[in-house]
């Protein structure tokens, strides 16, 4: 193998490392979800 094509090929397996590392960083970092609210709170008032 040439050595740009060895270059090329070391520097896009780091691109798509560091990005899908950036993303999975980011999804165990990030917080939960907010709770739904309780279904006593979403149909309330109820009658007419």
């Amino acid at each position: 193998m040439k050595t740009p094509a060895l270059l090329m090929m070391l520097f896009s397996n780091l691109l798509v490392i560091v990005v899908s590392g950036y993303y999975f960083w980011r999804v165990l970092t990030t917080g939960a979800a907010p709770d739904s609210p309780e279904e006593e709170d979403t149909n309330y008032p109820r009658g007419g």
